[in-house]
């Protein structure tokens, strides 16, 4: 037999499920006497009983403004993030290297901006904005190697090849 504090629990419905509702009242079929309670048992606990105007209600249809019969459920992003781009910029930074021998770091030179915007066909960056471009992509690396480590644990090839062209100019 339980105790009559375990059975009164019993009565209160727990945040999972949802308390039974009329169909054809909005209204909850909870009593005010159970509401009452339960804002006795929050006063208790040191905590505020929660305003009506919290209260959960029932929705009758949800409307979707655009879901498409037979579609697919991914999302399509508007504005893809080109990984690929910025795997083109590191190899260009990198072979510009090994044929010079040096970085023109911090202010990357004319000659260097140049010679990225040359070796890379369709480039989306240039002039000042390939500058930021790999001023963010080192930032990018210094702030992954401070919180992974010098050997994260990278799944994606192409991350991983990022990874370690940066390493390779910056680490």
């Amino acid at each position: 037999m339980l105790p009559s504090d375990q059975t009164q629990e019993s009565e209160v419905w727990s945040p999972i499920s949802s308390p039974p509702h009329d169909l054809h009242n909005v209204e909850s079929v909870i009593s005010e006497s159970a509401k009452d309670e339960i804002d006795q048992k929050a006063i208790e606990k040191g905590k505020s009983p929660m305003p009506e105007s919290y209260e959960l209600k029932t929705i009758s249809n949800p409307n979707f403004s655009n879901l498409i019969q037979g579609g697919t459920s991914e999302i399509e992003l508007k504005k893809e993030y080109d990984y690929c781009q910025d795997l083109a910029i590191l190899k260009s930074i990198y072979h510009y290297y090994f044929n010079h021998g040096m970085i023109p770091y911090p202010n990357y030179s004319e000659n260097f901006i140049n010679y990225i915007e040359a070796s890379i066909p369709n480039l989306k960056f240039r002039g000042l904005a390939l500058k930021a471009k790999i001023v963010l992509l080192e930032r990018r690396f210094l702030a992954v190697v401070r919180i992974a480590g010098y050997n994260p644990n990278i799944n994606n090839p192409v991350h991983r090849e990022i990874f370690n062209l940066s390493m390779g100019l910056w680490g």
